[in-house]
């Protein structure tokens, strides 16, 4: 009974299915990074890009935000910087690598 009154949205969006691409490609270009395969990384890297770029655009053009959507889509984006940014600096291809500067990125959601 208590369904009946709980609205419920449709997480099962266009928007939200590129973002869980995203998702799900950070870690394939952590590792392509890590094994020097650097064209794919980089394909695949242009593909979060692009995906980014579309997701939100169809979502404000076709009003599908979701609260799901907005949660994941910057989740995407972090766990993809984080993973690059470490998967570089193990390669030791960051300036700085034996610095600090990697963690210069976890730092800012901390502070």
């Amino acid at each position: 009974m208590l369904t009946q009154f709980t609205p419920h949205e449709n997480i099962y969006t266009i928007p939200n299915i590129l973002t869980l691409s995203r998702l799900v490609a950070a870690p394939v270009i952590g590792y392509l990074v890590l094994h020097d395969y650097h064209a794919w990384a980089v394909g695949l890297f242009a593909y979060a890009g692009i995906t980014d770029l579309v997701d939100g655009y169809i979502a404000r053009r076709w009003n599908l935000q979701t609260v799901v959507g907005t949660v994941i889509d910057p989740m995407a984006d972090k766990i993809l910087m984080t993973i690059l940014t470490v998967c570089l600096a193990v390669k030791g291809a960051l300036p700085g690598s034996g610095s600090r500067l990697p963690f210069l990125d976890f730092g800012s959601d901390f502070a």
